[in-house]
């Protein structure tokens, strides 16, 4: 069973540091976090003379959108936290070496000091220049304000959730260059690193599917309609990108060692062939049969049929969405 426990303690990160200091962690946080965001925009509200007015189910269920993005990214935190800790674990089995194991991940999970600030920042600035929320309504008042700051905070966890990915993906890239303990006929101990990639791709289209129960209805306007268009296609094309890149060094881990055991075979085919077609030779063609068809990625088609349905969500989503109309 793979060991969580050495992947957790270093993984530590900002987020971490702000719930360890507000003493609120797993779903003390993701309750403290809603709670804040919806006192915040029924002040906004309050001060804007909205409860004087006819209920605008638009305002109060897009405003409450940042609140649910928040809570759903430290919620996938914790699940792809899980993910990496199996991914890492499974190297202590792997490794020839397995000595040092805990210092080995240390080394490969080290970061800078300011990375996840800077992190933070930069996807603040993208997506305050993607979404620019001022914009969003004629009058700006203290909802446009809520809704800068609550731009703001949603895009600064992500920007540290993505940067947590990129380190985490690079822990994993240092393990592989360690010698592995890997047979080419069971890839399974490289599941988890498959499961991890899977984890991460699905986060972003989950998260694009919430994000469009709430701003899609009937009669929004078209221009939202293309940008969360844009968005999906871009979320998509990431992901899979991602997927991809959080397996690479593993890919590439079973393409060398395909690629040598295919080498074996075939050197030892070609010696045994001076005595004709033989059995040992019938024997040695089918292997090197069964070394080439197998797959130079560590994912298995269970994965790969639940990326697939985790791609489709957003479509589903929209769908339900114009569905149910103003009934929510």
């Amino acid at each position: 069973m793979a060991d969580r426990t050495t992947a957790v303690a270093h993984d530590g990160s900002l987020v971490d540091a702000i719930a360890e200091h507000l003493h609120a962690h797993g779903p003390r946080a993701v309750i403290l976090v809603v709670a804040a965001f919806a006192l915040a925009l029924l002040a906004a509200g309050y001060l804007d003379g909205e409860f004087d007015r006819p209920l605008n189910t638009t305002l109060w269920r897009t405003g409450l959108l940042p609140a649910v993005l928040v809570a759903y990214w430290l919620v996938a935190r914790w699940i792809l936290r899980r993910s990496y800790a199996h991914a890492i674990g499974a190297f202590r089995a792997l490794l020839v070496d397995g000595r040092d194991f805990d210092h080995r991940v240390e080394l490969a999970t080290r970061r800078g000091r300011y990375d996840e600030w800077i992190a933070a920042v930069l996807a603040t600035v993208l997506g305050f220049v993607t979404i620019q929320p001022w914009t969003v309504a004629d009058t700006f008042g203290w909802i446009g304000a809520y809704r800068v700051a609550a731009v703001g905070l949603v895009f600064a966890l992500l920007g540290i959730v993505f940067y947590e990915i990129v380190r985490r993906t690079r822990a994993l890239s240092q393990l592989h260059r360690y010698p592995l303990k890997l047979s080419i006929f069971d890839l399974s101990p490289l599941r988890p690193v498959a499961r991890f990639a899977y984890a991460v791709a699905a986060a972003f289209m989950i998260a694009i599917a919430v994000s469009e129960l709430f701003l899609l209805a009937p009669g929004v306007p078209v221009d939202l309609v293309i940008r969360l268009a844009i968005a999906y296609v871009a979320i998509l094309i990431m992901a899979t990108a991602l997927f991809f890149y959080v397996m690479w060094d593993s890919h590439i881990a079973i393409r060398t060692l395909k690629q040598k055991e295919l080498a074996r075979v075939r050197k030892l085919l070609t010696e045994a062939y001076t005595d004709g077609l033989t059995a040992s030779v019938t024997a040695g063609l089918a292997l090197e049969r069964r070394i080439a068809d197998v797959s130079e990625w560590p994912y298995d088609t269970r994965t790969l049929r639940s990326l697939v349905v985790s791609f489709l969500l957003p479509a589903v989503a929209a769908a339900s969405r114009l569905f149910l109309g103003d009934r929510f």
